[in-house]
């Protein structure tokens, strides 16, 4: 397992450093992808709760503090994506039973 630098975590909170997104989605896009394909999201849908993954993170990344003491950055980052992945599966589930199939 690969040890996360405090130098990225503070690269990937300034929003305009290109170069550390590249970084960070290298590193840890699969890592995100395989939680969500272990969660069941397949193709477009998988893509789409991914999305949704890294706009949550962004509403938290520049308070997020990197203190290995109380755990690592790929525990926080996987809480968010099964957060994340039951918050996609709710809110879809509630649109699929908004609009039901007139049977006639």
């Amino acid at each position: 397992m690969q040890e996360t630098a405090s130098s990225l975590v503070r690269g990937i909170q300034d929003f305009q450093n290109h170069q550390r997104w590249f970084e960070f989605y290298q590193r840890y896009g699969p890592l995100i992808r395989s939680i969500l394909a272990q969660r069941g999201f397949k193709g477009s849908e998988l893509d789409d709760a991914a999305q949704d993954v890294y706009l949550s993170m962004l509403a938290t990344i520049e308070r997020f503090k990197y203190n290995r003491g109380r755990g690592t950055f790929r525990s926080w980052l996987s809480r968010i994506t099964h957060r994340t992945a039951k918050k996609y599966r709710e809110r879809h589930e509630s649109d699929d039973h908004e609009f039901p199939v007139d049977p006639q």
